[in-house]
């Protein structure tokens, strides 16, 4: 017997279940992001979840928030993801994240501000949806530190008021996401009556 199998990154699934179950539902063109061990994201534009030549669109945490900042696993200097996720983090202060202290939460923050200031910028998105243990952990130093720098960053007309906000589905936000990739994968969508 054959069973399909559905494999996509933690973050485009994310984005996916927010999509459908969470707080996406309301917008058309959004960012899901998971700040943790790593930093991922995933893209909905013109209420489709973007999948890339390789399926990697999203990858925020490669966005450079630090031109010669700490040195990253891809090979780059100062991403995102080498200045704000939990190992990064952990480098820095030499403790675990959770012992961070509330400026060293408040620059993670910043950091993910930059970057999403990017995207928000790029891709004229709605909302930024955010999830993952240092995000979710941090909270809301991190969080205002974050919209602040977003809001310091984004000038446009169509981006300014464009706000950051923590992922409805909390804690089972990627569960749900891998049930949706799983759905999606044989053309069936859950909403559906």
């Amino acid at each position: 017997m054959e069973v399909p199998v559905a494999i996509d990154n933690d973050a485009k699934a994310l984005a996916l279940g927010e999509a459908w179950f969470g707080a996406g539902r309301r917008f058309s063109n959004f960012m899901a992001m998971v700040v943790s061990t790593g930093v991922g994201g995933g893209l909905f534009v013109d209420g489709k979840l973007l999948d890339g030549r390789n399926g990697n669109a999203g990858h925020i945490g490669h966005v450079i928030v630090e031109p010669d900042g700490a040195k990253c696993v891809c090979g780059a200097r100062g991403c995102l993801e080498a200045e704000a996720s939990g190992p990064a983090i952990a480098r820095r202060i030499g403790a675990a994240p959770v012992e961070a202290d509330v400026k060293e939460r408040a620059r993670a923050g910043v950091m993910v501000g930059r970057a999403v200031a990017s995207a928000v910028n790029l891709l004229d998105l709605e909302q930024v949806l955010i999830g993952g243990s240092v995000a979710l952990g941090f909270g809301a130093t991190f969080l205002d530190a974050a919209n602040r720098e977003l809001s310091e960053r984004c000038k446009l007309e169509f981006s300014r008021g464009v706000k950051i906000a923590e992922v409805e589905l909390g804690e089972a936000a990627p569960l749900v996401g891998a049930a949706a990739v799983g759905f999606r994968s044989v053309g069936i969508d859950p909403r559906a009556d």
